[in-house]
């Protein structure tokens, strides 16, 4: 059984949206964590954990958060990514994603957007439109 340390909610995100979704949703592409100037400007997609999970009590599962920080140049640009995000991920359900730092599968058995967007101001040269998907996962690797 996995302890709930080794279950990124990030990169799980990250590879749903990558595998799942829309490949050119941004120009710089799909991180996990920060990003550079170089990126921001390109147009990005940042995955980050967001919050303590939720362990079922009878069931193998958890529910995860993950913040999506869709960064470009205009509010327009951040704006029509973060809605190809929602568009490839909301509502997934029963898919395997892959968490890149240890190479094992999972099953994520929903995937939602729970919250955003939210338009935010990061800087004179970036947008940032805020989203949150909420994930069911299960415990063990596939």
């Amino acid at each position: 059984m996995s302890t709930l340390a080794e279950i990124s909610p990030a990169e799980l995100g990250a590879d749903l949206l990558t595998r799942w979704g829309d490949q050119d949703v941004a120009p710089a592409g799909v991180v996990i964590g920060p990003t550079n100037d170089t990126q921001q400007q390109q147009g990005v997609v940042a995955f980050m954990s967001a919050g303590l999970p939720q362990v079922e009590k009878y069931t193998p599962i958890q529910w995860v958060r993950a913040q999506i920080r869709c960064l470009a140049p205009t509010l327009a640009q951040a704006d029509a990514v973060a809605q190809s995000v929602q568009l490839s991920i909301h509502g997934l359900v029963r898919r395997k994603a892959r968490m890149a730092s240890s190479g094992e599968w999972y099953l994520v058995h929903l995937c939602n957007i729970t919250a955003g967007p939210s338009m935010h101001f990061d800087s004179p040269e970036t947008w940032e439109t805020l989203l949150f998907a909420e994930m069911m996962i299960a415990n063990d690797p596939l």
